[in-house]
């Protein structure tokens, strides 16, 4: 595929070595315009999407409560080298916030030499672009702004500090 999408929901089944190559200049964009997953079923292939790695904005995810997915049921993921969050769009699809997000489901390792920018900011929350614990998924992990926390826990301990003074002069 080469300056097209591959989008939209349903499956993908290729032959028992089928592979699937994302070329320079094209996308892919599960779900395309409402949430949705996208299944690829390829026997012992890949989705190869080595070449189009490095473009800005190629990978096209709808995340919130419900969230755009890549689902390799069998095959591996070849991400190539360089992927940063640049390489992603992403929109919010409701309720989108705080967590972590799986963009590619797979059941095999997953193949990726990450580049400079697997930090930043994400629908203006605070991201970062990583495998999972196991290797098989990647996922953005969502964090709040560090000013947040610190309002957060200010609020917590300015709460806990006026409980505590409300108690003391009742007693007194």
């Amino acid at each position: 595929m080469n300056g097209g999408t591959l989008g939209g929901n349903g499956t993908i089944t290729t032959g028992s070595n089928g592979s699937v190559t994302v070329a320079s200049g094209a996308s892919l964009a599960p779900g395309l315009s409402a949430p949705g997953t996208l299944t690829l079923t390829l026997g012992a292939g890949q989705l190869d999407m080595s070449a189009a790695s490095g473009g800005t904005g190629w990978l096209k995810f709808e995340l919130g409560t419900n969230s755009d997915r890549i689902l390799l049921t069998s095959g591996t993921l070849n991400l190539g080298t360089g992927l940063d969050l640049d390489d992603f769009s992403f929109t919010n699809a409701g309720a989108f916030g705080i967590g972590t997000y799986v963009l590619f489901d797979t059941n095999n390792a997953v193949t990726a030499n990450f580049g400079t920018n697997t930090t930043g900011t994400m629908l203006g929350f605070n991201a970062s672009l990583q495998l999972s614990a196991d290797g098989t998924d990647l996922v953005p992990n969502v964090v709040p702004e560090p000013n947040a926390v610190v309002r957060l826990l200010a609020g917590f301990f300015s709460l806990r500090g006026l409980q505590r003074f409300r108690r003391r002069t009742r007693r007194a």
